[in-house]
């Protein structure tokens, strides 16, 4: 396994498949890769003045993560 940044059309296609809110804009995605697929991400963004913050530089907020869905049998 190995963690390293997510290209952003990857992102959303797993954040679409995988994640009940779907994908959301961010600056960071990283991915853990097993076998070179994508098994879950993390995705930070900057600090969001709808939660009562103002941007700083060198500060990010988490935004979302999400696991690969397992297989139904």
């Amino acid at each position: 396994m190995h963690v390293k940044q997510v290209p952003t059309t990857e992102a959303m296609l797993f954040l679409d498949s995988n994640h009940i809110q779907g994908k959301l804009g961010s600056k960071i995605k990283l991915g853990l890769y097993y076998e070179d697929r994508l098994v879950s991400i993390m995705t930070f963004g900057g600090l969001r003045k709808s939660l009562g913050s103002n941007k700083k530089e060198g500060i990010l907020n988490y935004l979302d993560f999400a696991m690969k869905k397992i297989q139904q049998l």
